[in-house]
């Protein structure tokens, strides 16, 4: 993917105090109850590069509900947004 593809990564170009900021785009995600909400994200150019971004932020926020759950653990069910799965506790 990296170093033997054809084609260079897009990069972005740095600002004039020399920061590298990624770009806002807007970004929809299915709710647990079906409907649909955006949300102003940070996105690489690069589509490649673009994935790897999304996979680390959404696997951070699956982390961040985990520990959440395991918390809360009086709770009957946990709401699971990012994957629109219900979880009941046994």
């Amino acid at each position: 993917m990296w170093y033997d593809d054809e084609v260079d990564i897009n990069t972005i170009p740095a600002d004039d105090s020399g920061n590298v900021n990624y770009i806002k785009s807007k970004m929809a995600y299915r709710m647990g109850d079906g409907s649909i909400e955006t949300a102003s994200v940070s996105t690489h150019p690069d589509e490649r590069v673009d994935k790897l971004l999304r996979l680390a932020r959404e696997t951070e926020t699956t982390q961040a509900i985990d520990r959440l759950r395991s918390v809360r653990s009086s709770l009957d069910v946990i709401k699971r947004y990012g994957y629109c799965v219900i979880f009941h506790w046994m």
